[in-house]
């Protein structure tokens, strides 16, 4: 491509791996070189990728066609775009994380383990291999459920009394209202399932009921208006 008047070349004009998910738009035009994109995060995993979109969004050119990208690109004045790695990796350090911004694995430790397991493989939800007669983990669309009996936690302090509430709820979010209560119609005939009432639409938006396992955990299962999922069904909340 020759340099255009405004010299924004070198120009890459590339299409988005979560096609606008995260990105804005399902093309992107950056005013770097093809093998700097490379020593960016702008194209990882989904949780990278989103907080590099969140940071760098404003900084290169958005669209759903590599026209669109352009014109985008063009239209952000030239102190403002994303032109170099150091521009990238200086504004990165500065505000890096201690951590990942990730939750990979919930573990529920279980007073009766044979009862709670049974309970969970009524979802039929994906099970591990690595299940067997003291562990089951099941896969789900963002984090791994696992159970594991209570005994092996001693060490971290006193569970709580049978019948109180764990300090925590676990949530099931979903696309849309008719699939809470598609989800209400078939779990509520479970084994060992407390329903903690019928589906009701939210002050917020939305739509929820909330459910207790055999041992009290508390679920909710919900559409709040405004999420989304990306491609392995991990939740994208606004």
């Amino acid at each position: 491509m020759k340099p255009t008047e405004d010299g924004i070349y070198p120009c890459t004009i590339v299409p988005t791996r979560y096609t606008g998910a995260y990105e804005g738009g399902t093309w992107a035009a950056f005013e770097l070189l093809p093998e700097q994109l490379d020593a960016l995060d702008w194209d990882s995993d989904d949780v990278p990728a989103r907080e590099w979109w969140d940071q760098y969004r404003g900084r290169v050119g958005i669209g759903n066609s590599p026209q669109e990208a352009y014109e985008s690109l063009r239209g952000l004045p030239p102190h403002e775009r994303l032109s170099s790695l150091e521009t990238a990796r200086s504004s990165g350090d500065a505000q890096a994380k201690p951590a990942p911004a990730r939750l990979s694995f919930v573990t529920l430790a279980t007073s009766d383990f044979d009862r709670m397991a049974g309970f969970y493989r009524q979802f039929r939800w994906p099970e591990s291999k690595d299940s067997n007669d003291e562990f089951v983990a099941f896969q789900t669309g963002g984090a791994i459920l696992g159970l594991f009996p209570a005994k092996y936690y001693a060490s971290l302090g006193d569970a709580p009394a049978p019948g109180s509430f764990k300090g925590f709820e676990l949530a099931m979010n979903l696309e849309d209202a008719e699939r809470v209560d598609a989800v209400y119609d078939a779990v509520k005939t479970f084994d060992g399932i407390r329903v903690l009432g019928g589906p009701k639409d939210l002050s917020i938006g939305g739509r929820s009921f909330s459910f207790l396992d055999p041992e009290g955990n508390a679920w909710e299962v919900i559409w709040k208006s405004g999420t989304s999922f990306d491609e392995r069904g991990g939740l994208i909340f606004p």
